[in-house]
């Protein structure tokens, strides 16, 4: 069992790195502690949607809060690149996603 979940995480590894996505544990870090990266202040407003070709997509709720996602983006990717050291995605990018109604 060990064993296949090595060779599944080398799989992954090697599609992600044909995609430009990222390294596997950078990638696990910042959506499963992104209040820690970021700042609580940030991810208050804001979590990682997607990461693909150096750029993180960050999806908010509201438009206004978009907007403060997008000036704090330098603040963003500083904290990034202190954390992962080159690894990091260069760019970020910043979207509305309204939540979808249940009925």
């Amino acid at each position: 069992m060990e064993n296949d979940v090595e060779r599944l995480k080398v799989a992954l590894e090697k599609l992600l790195s044909r995609t430009q996505v990222g390294p596997l544990e950078v990638i696990k870090e910042i959506f499963s502690n992104w209040p820690e990266i970021a700042g609580k202040e940030i991810a208050k407003f804001s979590k990682p949607y997607t990461i693909l070709d150096g750029v993180l997509t960050l999806e908010t709720e509201d438009p206004g809060w978009a907007s403060q996602a997008k000036y704090l983006t330098p603040l963003v990717i500083s904290k990034l690149e202190e954390r992962f050291q080159g690894q990091a995605p260069r760019v970020v990018k910043v979207v509305v996603r309204r939540p979808k109604n249940d009925f």
